[in-house]
């Protein structure tokens, strides 16, 4: 069976059937146990073989016909009195037949079948009427669909847990390929491009096995669309670091030709120059923290430090600017990561917010210690970016337009790097704007363990 479309209607169908017969399984199996043609033929020769033998043989034939019965059976006379010794175990068929008897004001003129017991009415060769009372065919089977009519709370409960087990087996064969795939899901969109749905989901021969194997094929495609751009962007890179380094030996020797007549242009091209060669070590730092080449080994990194320098740094550069940085306050705390990649990141998000506080105005950075997991909160001054644009401030090349905020000279890397440094390390960066002005960069990592 190939399609869970069947599956599922067979599995609600066969469910519903199987109830349905259910609840008609006292009634019916009752009636045609009792009016079985085998059944029927087997109490009436039973009857007559006891009755011939008491009239024949007396209390010792009777004795003997009945001790050859793999059942206890009680003969009757015609005044409704037990014939003879009774077998052990028979007390309860002599209980049910006279009970029966009583009910009906009399003797019955055919077989009488109860839930207990089966009373047969025989006339004996000398036209006497004796009845044979014995238990009923598969009375333990009877008994207890009789016991299920009494009580409708334990027939109810049945029904509900054969549905619930059904159920819950079919629900769980849908929904545990579905569940493996979303977590599937959920490692691709973490950058884990090599996450891949798996052979026990693809072999299935259903909609959710086409699912897998279209979900491996799109895989396939995006880790391929993924690494391609990459490997791009590393080509790229390396090919143009050759070029730069010409073109400013170039410039230095023109320079010195032609004296201090084109000072202006000259420093106009290695000042271009420099951006482009600043634009190049960014993108080949992102190519290779997406790659993961040359990361370097994880180890215990002192965070405190870290900031305290990266602070005390940006301070440096911003006041050539009319600009400050100020550490708010810092907790000692020990994260694991790589240590240059995470200076990296912190320093890319200063300098993000040095370069566009106003003048005048400060950048405030603050690290916090919370036990499991340390926060850097930098906030600068500046005006702020839409809300709707938030996030796109950590893709790479994507620089926001807002008003009041002036173009800058980056390329649009920084926080790009920045971001994908902490989903390394396993953090989060979240950026969000001020009520009193500015935005907030938040960096969430997690912390190993306090700085004594």
């Amino acid at each position: 069976m190939r399609s869970l479309f069947a599956k599922i209607f067979l599995s609600f169908f066969i469910t519903v059937i199987v109830l349905a017969a259910f609840l008609q399984l006292s009634a019916a199996t009752r009636s045609t146990l009792l009016e079985s043609p085998g059944v029927r033929d087997l109490i009436a020769r039973q009857a007559a073989t006891a009755v011939d033998a008491y009239v024949g043989g007396g209390l010792a034939g009777l004795r003997q016909a009945l001790g050859s019965f793999p059942e206890p059976v009680v003969l009757f006379d015609p005044r409704g009195q037990v014939v003879g010794n009774v077998r052990p175990g028979s007390e309860s068929i002599v209980a049910g037949a006279k009970a029966l008897l009583a009910s009906r004001g009399g003797p019955p003129v055919r077989a009488v079948i109860t839930r207990d017991v089966i009373v047969e009415p025989i006339v004996s060769r000398t036209g006497e009427p004796y009845y044979l009372a014995m238990r009923t065919p598969h009375e333990r089977v009877l008994a207890g669909l009789a016991t299920l009519d009494q009580h409708p709370v334990i027939r109810v409960s049945i029904l509900v847990c054969v549905a619930g087990v059904v159920c819950f087996l079919l629900a769980r064969h849908i929904t545990a390929p579905l569940v493996r795939l979303r977590a599937t899901a959920g490692q691709m969109a973490d950058g884990r491009l090599e996450a891949r749905a798996g052979r026990a989901l693809t072999r299935r021969h259903d909609e959710i096995g086409a699912l897998g194997r279209d979900f491996d094929q799109m895989a396939d495609r995006l880790a391929a669309l993924v690494v391609s751009e990459r490997q791009l962007l590393t080509d790229v890179s390396h090919e143009l670091r050759s070029p730069l380094a010409r073109l400013t030996v170039a410039v230095g020797l023109a320079r010195q030709r032609v004296g201090g007549e084109a000072a202006a242009d000259f420093d106009r091209i290695e000042k271009e120059v420099g951006r482009l060669d600043t634009l190049i070590g960014q993108s080949l730092t992102l190519a290779r923290i997406e790659s993961g080449v040359n990361a370097g080994p994880m180890e215990g990194c002192d965070l405190t430090s870290l900031v305290e320098e990266i602070a005390a740094d940006g301070d440096f550069e911003a006041r050539a600017f009319g600009r400050r940085v100020v550490l708010l306050a810092v907790d000692p705390c020990i994260v694991v990561g790589i240590a240059d990649l995470l200076r990296s990141a912190v320093e890319n998000v200063v300098r993000n917010a040095i370069r566009y506080t106003t003048p005048g105005d400060s950048v405030e950075v603050l690290l916090k210690n919370e036990g499991t997991r340390a926060r850097i909160l930098v906030r600068d001054h500046g005006p702020g970016i839409p809300d709707a644009q938030l996030r796109d401030v950590f893709l790479p090349f994507r620089r926001v337009e807002a008003p009041n905020r002036s173009r800058s000279d980056g390329a649009g890397l920084g926080l790009a790097i920045a971001d994908r440094v902490v989903r390394l390390h396993g953090g989060t960066i979240t950026a969000s704007n001020v009520a009193g002005g500015g935005l907030l960069v938040e960096i969430v990592l997690a912390v190993c363990h306090a700085r004594s």
